[in-house]
Order: C-alpha cells, then structure tokens, then sequence
C-alpha cells in the first residue's frame, strides 16, 4: 500500500472530529486583522534637528507656565488678603497648589505611557488654564483655593509628561544639554517672580 494512500475505510466526507477537537475549533476567533492594524515593521524614523527645536521650545514654554506659578502668587498674597478680607486662609492659595502638583505628578507619568504624551500634555494644559481661568474669577477666598488645586492638577502633570517627552525625542547623550535648558527655564521663572515683587503695587506705591 502506498505510503500516502488514506489508512481509513470510511470516505472522507463522512468522517467526524472528537468532541474536544471539534469544542477547541468552535472557539478560534474568525476575526481578520487588517494589515492597516498590523504593528509597523520598521521602527519610526528619527526627528531631523528642525522637528527636535520646536518640541523643544514649545516645551521650555509649557514648562515656564508651571515654573512661574509657583512663586509668582506670593508676591500678589497681600493683596489678595485685603481684597477677600482673609488672612488666616491665605497660605493655603499656595498650599492647595503645591499638595495638588506633588500628588498627580506619578499619575500623569503613568498615565502618559498608556494613553500618549500628546493626550495628557494637552490634557494637563486644559486642567491650567481652567484653574487660571477660575482663579482669576474666584469670588471668594474658598473658591480661589479651589481653583489653585485645579491649577495644581494641571502643573503637576506638565512636568512629569515634558520630562518623559524629552527622554523620548533627544538620545541619551544629549539629555545632560537639554536639562540644563529647562533647568534656565526655572530660573528665568524664579527672576520673573522677583521682577514682579520688586513692581508689584505695593512696593512701587509705598502702600
């Protein structure tokens, strides 16, 4: 007999699977991938210097914003003090700011490895410049801690999500340049806060 000859007696058309095989087979997706929602073959191309200096500054400028709010308030808290008539609530305008930023900070780091960089830096954005918004219509002092808290939420997660977009677009070697970059951007925060304390109304006024 030859080799490739079927063994079984029966035809073809009337043999059956076992049960266990037949079950095992009834479960298999029937679903097709489409090769749009393949995975890439190749790695992404790297960013030429041109794509690189504007993530950078653009960046730099997000990074001001959360650098800046944190001492510039202090220079305006004698007169938010006299404008609310409240000046036991008054160190919780920063407070409520710095326990909000310290404590999403992990979040949006984590967040920002599930969800995309984009979607979070842009979301921490909307979560500033709402709480900017708030404060700056802040009827009362509670509403304005409020409002400095939401503002927290967004700052706290600026600075975790640039960090982690640098590591991804710069190489390792070039880390060390660019944090001394950011590092010049806390520092022209803090000479930004100063200036404003030096020409703040009560200074320049004499009251």
């Amino acid at each position: 007999m030859n080799k490739y000859e079927r063994q079984s007696p029966f035809p073809a058309d009337q043999s059956t699977l076992p049960d266990d095989i037949a079950e095992e087979l009834s479960h298999l997706p029937s679903e097709v991938i489409e090769l749009s929602d393949a995975p890439p073959l190749a790695p992404p191309a790297p960013l030429n210097p041109d794509e690189v200096r504007t993530i950078v500054i653009s960046l730099m400028l997000t990074m001001f914003l959360a650098a800046l709010d944190q001492t510039i308030v202090a220079t305006a808290l004698p007169t938010i003090g006299r404008q609310f008539h409240d000046v036991t609530n008054l160190s919780w305008v920063i407070t409520a700011y710095l326990l909000a930023s310290t404590a999403v900070a992990p979040v949006f780091g984590t967040l920002s490895d599930i969800y995309g960089r984009r979607v979070m830096i842009i979301t921490s954005l909307s979560l500033f410049v709402v709480g900017s918004v708030l404060c700056a219509i802040a009827p009362s002092m509670t509403m304005l801690i409020i409002a400095r808290g939401l503002q927290g939420l967004g700052g706290g997660g600026i600075m975790p999500v640039v960090q982690t977009v640098i590591s991804d677009v710069v190489t390792p070697r070039e880390r060390g340049r660019y944090q001394a970059y950011f590092s010049s951007v806390w520092m022209a925060g803090a000479f930004s806060a100063r200036s404003s304390a030096a020409c703040s109304p009560s200074i320049c006024t004499g009251r």
